[in-house]
């Protein structure tokens, strides 16, 4: 029996301290993490700087392999052909056919790259600016290397196609056919970039990957704009340009026009660099 003045019962030193209260819902089952990140005016300045390094990057590259693949001409029977019959048909398809796999090749090859270098500079700073550490740092640049280099490939074998499509005579001004080829290879990677970005800021895809074809489009009428006032002396209406100045525009013009209007879209208000992680639930 125990009194009043008996002392109290000494707890028992094995006995488990409770559980620390933690920050889930149990009527959601999700735990909200905030990322450490930069500011939105940062993220915009590194996404900036990340194509600028891209166009960098590529350019020798460019510069290189421009004519990587030469079209060979018609061979000397085709040529007497036409010079014996200027409406032949024959020769000039076969004229066409290798013309257009000059071109096709050619911007494959250099959009590819182009693409490959842009969309890994934009993959990495995007989940650089989501403190993703070093791991997620590395799958972003190779997630956004394999769909810019993707999205290079098929946008410059549209370019090519497009090119050859307008270039004929009477057709249209070399302005207008100089906007058209290159906004049809520019679209496909700056939506790829769009996705990349997307994906590694955890933002809606949609948006951001409208935004990006958008800005390929528009680098196409800025770099006609531009080439025309300091490149004049070099050809601005093929899918990949001639002369290294008129290169490295063509690559920086692409790049700061689809990073731009990623990076505005990415500034504007209700975007948030928070990410939602389910979190396991007691089953009571």
């Amino acid at each position: 029996m125990i009194t009043a003045s008996d002392p109290p019962a000494p707890v028992p030193s094995d006995s488990t301290p409770l559980p620390p209260k933690s920050s889930s819902s149990s009527l959601t089952g999700l735990e909200t993490k905030t990322v450490p990140s930069v500011s939105k005016g940062v993220a915009a300045l590194l996404l900036l700087c990340a194509a600028l390094l891209a166009a960098g990057a590529s350019w020798p590259f460019v510069d290189r392999f421009a004519d990587a693949f030469p079209n060979p001409g018609l061979d000397e029977d085709m040529t007497n052909r036409i010079r014996a019959d200027r409406n032949d048909a024959i020769a000039w398809a076969k004229d066409r056919e290798l013309r257009l796999m000059s071109l096709s090749r050619n911007a494959g090859l250099n959009y590819g790259f182009f693409g490959l270098c842009l969309g890994s500079c934009l993959g990495l700073t995007a989940s650089c600016s989501m403190a993703a550490g070093v791991g997620g740092a590395l799958r972003g640049a190779a997630l956004g290397a394999l769909l810019g280099a993707i999205s290079g490939v098929g946008g410059g074998l549209i370019s090519g196609w497009v090119a050859l499509q307008v270039d004929h005579p009477g057709g249209l001004d070399t302005a207008v056919r100089s906007v058209l080829m290159h906004a049809a290879g520019w679209a496909p990677i700056g939506l790829a970039c769009g996705a990349i970005v997307a994906l590694r800021l955890g933002h809606s895809r949609g948006p951001l990957m409208a935004g990006g074809l958008l800005g390929g489009a528009f680098a196409a009428a800025i770099y006609e704009q531009s080439a025309a006032i300091v490149c004049q002396l070099d050809r601005s209406d093929v899918p990949v340009p001639e002369g290294a100045a008129n290169k490295l525009l063509f690559l920086v013009c692409t790049g700061l026009s689809i990073a731009g209007v990623l990076a505005a879209l990415n500034s504007r208000p209700g975007q948030t660099l928070q990410s939602a992680a389910p979190s396991p639930t007691n089953g009571a």
